[in-house]
């Protein structure tokens, strides 16, 4: 029982649906009674918890090992020797919590620290999810600062109905958090409203995640996570079970759709899409994603502008609209439509610089990004280049770019490697300077 005080009471899925203006149906009703369960968000909570417990900074348990102890001792408490978290850490996550489910609208974070027990914070999320019916979820931060972005549950739900349908998993296993909306939505929504068990395998090895799958299996993986499991399953000597894939975070490679026709047990479905969106594109094979349920094409061709419902969406990235021998339009994915930064209140656009770096000889792909550990942020770069490179080379591109580029697009600094620095979704990432060297 709580210390003290009495969480408020949860709104039936009725009266959450009248306070929208509209009647509940059945599906709500399926849906929404489905993932609002202590049961049902005990893996969110569990990745909530990591995630904060990381950003603390805490010297308890590893990720993997914390994760492990909270699945399987729910009930136990956050200062136990099982669990072992220290008070800033256990703050840190409640403010996680609170965060993604919204509760300072529903006053349930008050109650957070008086419960000190994942299963307990599960039960909280689930009142509070049943008074909002919304859910607060932030990007990666890959690409900009992280940003918070509101989900309305029953459109979440309605595209995790639609997965399980064409899916019909015997049980979801995911390989990245579920307080991201990709995870979220395999690791929370669809086994919900499938009926199936979740299983999170994230922080494991490609071997062990093999190891482990079973016949009927959904998993649900980035590119660059997936590598390692296709891997794993190509050199195993055991039968592969025959199991479907779900990849996001960044468009599958054209030519790694080999690997998957190599492996007939494996069948791969591309989703396209980011917090702000949720899922807009599929495909299951090299070319144009098909549009996902749901979505449609806002404006007459050529334009590439899609809705969800009718709720134009936010698109940071640049869709070529490809006819389609049957159905709606699909589209090609032609990169990001904003690839630019402003250095000093000047617009500089990063193809210009990149351009000039590739075009030494040595370099066969560059990166730019501002530099913001600066008072005032400059541009960086990072260069692609053969083996350990040759020390004359950054000399040179500074060069090149003294001759070529304004004041305010020339990189500060130029490092070099074999390949450019990516994150494990597979996306461009962020990389040290050496302030020695500026």
């Amino acid at each position: 029982m709580m210390s003290s005080g009495t969480a408020p009471a949860p709104l039936s899925v009725e009266a959450a649906s009248l306070s929208e203006g509209r009647e509940a149906t059945s599906d709500d009703r399926i849906g929404q009674e489905a993932i609002a369960s202590a049961e049902g968000l005990l893996p969110v909570i569990v990745d909530l918890i990591v995630d904060g417990v990381i950003q603390a900074g805490s010297r308890g348990p590893i990720a993997s090992d914390l994760r492990a102890a909270l699945r399987t001792h729910p009930h136990e408490a956050f200062e136990s020797d099982t669990i072992n978290l220290d008070s800033l850490a256990v703050i840190r996550a409640a403010s996680r919590v609170a965060e993604l489910f919204a509760m300072d609208r529903t006053g349930h974070d008050d109650f957070l620290l008086m419960s000190r027990d994942a299963y307990r914070w599960a039960a909280l999320a689930a009142q509070a999810l049943s008074i909002n019916g919304e859910v607060v979820l932030r990007t990666s931060g890959s690409t900009d600062a992280p940003k918070r972005i509101v989900w309305p549950i029953r459109e979440l739900i309605e595209e995790a109905r639609a997965f399980a349908a064409r899916f019909c998993p015997g049980r979801t296993v995911v390989l990245v958090p579920t307080c991201h909306l990709f995870g979220f939505v395999f690791g929370a929504l669809v086994p919900a409203v499938a009926g199936v068990p979740a299983v999170s395998m994230v922080g494991r090895l490609g071997s062990a995640v093999a190891r482990d799958l079973q016949p009927g299996d959904l998993v649900a993986a980035t590119p660059f996570l997936w590598s390692d499991v296709i891997g794993a399953l190509a050199a195993s000597t055991a039968p592969c079970p025959r199991i479907t894939g779900v990849s996001s975070g960044d468009a599958w490679p054209d030519d790694r759709w080999r690997e998957i026709d190599q492996l007939e047990t494996l069948t791969l479905c591309d989703v396209f899409g980011s917090t702000e969106t949720a899922a807009i594109g599929l495909r299951d094979g090299p070319g144009p994603f098909a549009l996902a349920p749901g979505i449609s094409w806002s404006a007459p061709a050529p334009a590439a502008t899609l809705a969800r419902r009718t709720r134009a969406l936010p698109m940071a990235d640049r869709l070529v609209r490809v006819a389609q021998s049957s159905g709606p339009d699909g589209f090609e994915w032609a990169g990001r439509s904003d690839d630019s930064t402003t250095v000093a209140g000047v617009t500089v656009a990063l193809a210009d610089v990149r351009s000039v770096l590739t075009a030494h000889p040595a370099v066969t792909a560059a990166a730019c990004r501002l530099d913001r550990r600066l008072a005032t942020p400059r541009l960086k770069a990072f260069v692609q280049v053969a083996g350990d490179g040759n020390p004359g080379v950054v000399a040179a591109l500074h060069a090149a770019c003294r001759d070529r580029l304004p004041a305010v697009a020339r990189p500060h600094h130029i490092a070099m490697g074999p390949e450019l620095p990516r994150g494990p979704s597979g996306k461009l990432a962020d990389w040290p300077t050496n302030p020695t060297d500026d």
